[in-house]
């Protein structure tokens, strides 16, 4: 996405947002860790009612020329394969939770392991959705004769 800005006013507040966003991804790319090159912002989520400096810091994240190129290149080819797997396991509804949970995150999923330990355990707290699980894991378990486990209320 290419920003048109209308006047030095908007120069003004994209480029503290940009600067926020670099200074907070430590003047590197956030994909590779390559530092002392171009950087750019790239929108995680995009939003055409929006101005570019609207955005939550939190979705917007560093990238070096080559790897906002390939997330560009890759995007649409992960999020139909992405889309195919949960609508595989999952029905609109738990979906729907999922999704939701993934909304109320305080942050971004990355690398690190707490973040992914609290992204699961929201997913956890939807009823409808632990049970959806325990189903599933009761099937795996029947199907390969195994002893099953306890109802979950």
């Amino acid at each position: 996405m290419k920003i048109e800005l209308q006047n030095f006013e908007d120069v003004e507040h994209w480029q503290t947002l940009q600067d926020e966003v670099f200074e907070r991804d430590g003047l590197q790319c956030v994909n590779c860790g390559q530092s002392g090159c171009e950087l750019f912002v790239h929108f995680k989520t995009f939003d055409p009612d929006k101005k570019p400096w609207e955005y939550p810091p939190e979705t917007l994240v560093s990238l070096c020329e080559d790897c906002l190129a390939e997330e560009r290149q890759l995007l649409g080819t992960a999020l139909k394969v992405l889309s195919e797997a949960v609508r595989k396991h999952f029905l609109s509804t738990q979906i729907d939770s999922i999704a939701f949970s993934m909304s109320a995150m305080k942050k971004p999923i990355d690398a690190d392991p707490e973040t992914v330990g609290e992204t699961i355990s929201l997913w956890l707290r939807t009823p409808r959705l632990v049970k959806f699980m325990v189903e599933i894991y009761r099937r795996k378990l029947a199907a390969e004769g195994q002893k099953e486990c306890a109802d979950v209320e």
